[in-house]
């Protein structure tokens, strides 16, 4: 686990999020998600936190959203969309075989997110 959200896109790509904390609940954009166990205690109502997904943790969670795609890339094993999720630029790494349309349907896990606080530091290593 990254200490902080410089390191973690600084290992590698990473799609960092705006949510938002409403009760004991996590909100970004049309989505809603429990706080996780290792948030609890550490977050109030109303605190804004950063979600880290990695690109390819973006398609196979539990957690659908849907997503209006700018562009794709086709890398040839595999393809890269390139969307928004609020203010936040974001992509999704797939297979080259799957079919991107102009809305795309995602999935992510709490497993597969990293949660840092407004200073960028983890959750996880306080």
């Amino acid at each position: 686990n990254p200490s902080n959200s410089f390191v973690a896109g600084f290992i590698g790509q990473m799609n960092f999020i705006e949510a938002k904390v409403v009760g004991d609940k996590i909100s970004f954009e049309n989505v809603t998600i429990e706080v996780p166990e290792q948030l609890q205690g550490k977050v109030v109502d109303g605190d804004i936190i950063t979600i880290g997904i990695r690109p390819e943790n973006m398609t196979n969670g539990e957690i659908k959203f849907s997503v209006d795609v700018e562009i794709s890339e086709m890398l040839g094993s595999e393809q890269i969309a390139y969307f928004k999720i609020g203010n936040n630029k974001c992509s999704a790494r797939l297979s080259a075989d799957f079919n991107i349309s102009e809305q795309l349907i995602l999935g992510v896990n709490t497993d597969n997110m990293l949660f840092f606080d407004q200073l960028g530091k983890n959750f996880q290593t306080l």
